[in-house]
């Protein structure tokens, strides 16, 4: 028998309209059915399934005792006619045809497979992870890849037609200060010199606009040293634009128009643009978070003054120290058990508070642990601020500024889950402006919050040696169902006041020189006004196809600990390895899962 290999088709193509063809295609055993005197093979490859015959007495007998060696996902190549199906299939775009095999070539035999490919079933992601290449197989898998796929090229395009430059910057670069920790990369040429993987290209697309590029854009791998989670890797893809002599509402415009077009293309959806702002102060005092989920309300209030003098010592001693009592009302949360109530409390608490408040609100009336501290002026406030209704539920926390605000969002999120408050079918954008361009340490320093190269609001540089707390940076994020996507800014272009910046959050002139040199000589040459953004793009997919989990789009991604299972790395490497680039192991780390 010839060697077999090509495909005339793929598993997806063929309809009622190519009965009578002669046909070769080529993919893995989905299903096989034998039934004696009758053999039904569904065949699977990306595109699709066909499902494939070979009957006694009519189909060679070789290619029957082919077929019977098969096992499922083993690969094979097969000729053979179509013919329409006597019973067809509807939940297939292939099920109304069969196809008659004539000849077979089995490329691989597959051994015992650790899960089901075709049964869909769950399996556990570290199996699913240490066998990766055999998950991808499974469509339910593989969709999420080509999701992804559709969704950069929608990126490209948009960017193409609004006359971008793609430009690559290097993966081998300098370690600046970013606010994670860098993953260096120590050069074998020049002993005792490291490189560092860029956290962003933030450094090199200023300088891009030093160099007139005007617009440019690529989708970049980025790389940080930090704890993980459901929404972050240590390797991440992210857009990253930037533009010269524009404002804000530039950036905002392009941005809003690349979503446009990923919805029209592969949603197949309209966006409703422009996004809605809020301002930083705005969202921390009613959601206690800087990327809220707006998908429903219960938002937060403060209520330091109406229960100033209270006789309740949760309350009365978090706002003798300078904290905030906030609370929140949740519509028909009444009906939330004890139990629910007290797994509630432990969010809290794992959030930092000492516990939760709560009372709930029926018939005009207050109960719960709450309610026997309520006189008439607090009880007035609370229904008054909440248009309380019969039903609703009182949620608080009383403590520290930032252990009220971040205690009572994850409450609050837990809530909308618990209730079914959350439209899951809605897409809430938002641009978060205003934020500060200096923040204060846990130990009283100045560092930045966005990163040091932001533009200050004019109007705020009055503040600058005075009060730098209040300075406002031309900064902004964009958020999307409670999940940050990226962030951005107008850049400083002033090369005095960047370095003014940088001295204030403690990085002295020789640091400076040292660690942003490149950076300076491209400011000082001409620098125009510019300003930019990153989106991650695995955080944009996965909110997209409505999932929870950035992993699940990545064809292979790393646990939480940062191992990859599939090619078992990092791992170590050899003496000879480590001579070569003049290092010692000095300690061993603990074993990484």
């Amino acid at each position: 028998m010839d060697f077999m290999t090509g495909r005339s088709h793929t598993c997806g193509e063929l309809r009622a309209e190519d009965e009578g063809k002669t046909i070769r295609l080529s993919g893995w055993v989905n299903v096989l059915r034998d039934k004696g005197g009758v053999i039904f093979l569904d065949m699977r490859d990306r595109y699709g399934i066909t499902q494939l015959v070979m009957e006694q007495g009519v189909t060679e007998e070789f290619v029957i005792e082919e077929a019977r060696t098969l096992k499922s996902e083993s690969s094979f190549t097969i000729d053979g006619q179509v013919r329409k199906r006597r019973d067809p299939n509807d939940e297939i775009p292939t099920g109304q045809v069969e196809v008659t095999v004539n000849n077979i070539q089995i490329h691989n035999i597959s051994p015992t497979l650790p899960f089901e490919i075709a049964s869909g079933r769950e399996v556990n992601s570290e199996i699913r992870m240490k066998w990766r290449f055999l998950d991808l197989r499974r469509p339910n898998i593989k969709h999420k890849l080509l999701f992804r796929h559709a969704i950069t090229n929608a990126i490209r395009e948009h960017f193409n037609q609004e006359n971008f430059i793609d430009v690559e910057t290097p993966i081998l670069f300098k370690s600046t200060p970013e606010g994670a920790r860098d993953y260096v990369v120590p050069s074998r040429i020049n002993s005792g010199h490291f490189y560092a993987l860029p956290q962003s290209p933030q450094t090199l697309k200023q300088s891009l606009m030093s160099a007139g590029i005007d617009k440019y854009f690529q989708i970049v791998r980025c790389f940080r040293d930090e704890d993980l989670r459901g929404d972050r890797q240590p390797e991440f893809t992210q857009l990253d634009m930037e533009m010269s002599f524009i404002t804000r509402e530039d950036v905002f415009k392009t941005i809003e128009g690349c979503f446009e077009k990923i919805f029209k293309d592969v949603m197949k959806q309209d966006l409703t643009t422009p996004f809605e702002r809020l301002t930083f102060q705005d969202v921390l005092e009613r959601y206690g978070h800087d990327a809220p989920d707006l998908r429903f309300g219960c938002e937060h209030r403060n209520f330091n003054e109406v229960f100033a003098d209270s006789t309740f010592k949760v309350i009365s001693n978090a706002l003798e120290k300078g904290g905030d009592l906030r609370m929140m009302a949740v519509p028909s949360g009444s009906t939330l058990s004890r139990k629910q109530l007290d797994a509630l409390t432990e969010i809290a608490k794992n959030n930092g508070a000492g516990g939760l408040l709560w009372a709930k609100y029926n018939d005009d009336a207050f109960t719960g642990p709450v309610s026997k501290f309520l006189g008439d002026k607090e009880k007035s406030a609370l229904i008054e601020t909440f248009s309380l209704k019969s039903g609703d539920l009182i949620l608080g926390v009383a403590d520290s500024k930032k252990i009220a605000a971040s205690a009572l969002h994850k409450v609050r999120l837990e809530v909308g889950q618990l209730l079914d408050l959350i439209d899951k079918n809605s897409f809430r954008f938002a641009w978060i402006i205003d934020f500060p361009l200096f923040e204060e340490t846990d130990d009283g320093q100045i560092t930045y919050n966005h990163h040091p190269f932001c533009f200050p609001h004019p109007e705020d540089r009055q503040y600058f040696d005075s009060d730098p707390l209040k300075v406002r940076a031309w900064s902004y994020d964009l958020i999307l169902n409670g999940w940050e996507l990226g962030s951005g800014s107008i850049r400083n272009h002033e090369l005095d006041l960047q370095k003014k910046i940088l001295t204030k959050i403690g990085v002295n002139e020789e640091q400076q020189e040292s660690q942003f040199g490149f950076l300076f000589r491209a400011l000082e040459y001409g620098a125009p006004p510019h300003g930019g953004i990153a989106l991650g793009i695995d955080r944009v997919v996965t909110l997209l196809d409505k999932g929870n989990d950035i992993r699940e789009y990545i064809a292979f991604p790393k646990t939480h600990s940062g191992t990859d299972l599939f090619s078992e790395c990092p791992s170590p490497i050899t003496e000879q390895q480590l001579q070569e680039l003049s290092l010692n192991i000095v300690a061993e780390k603990k074993e990484v899962e």
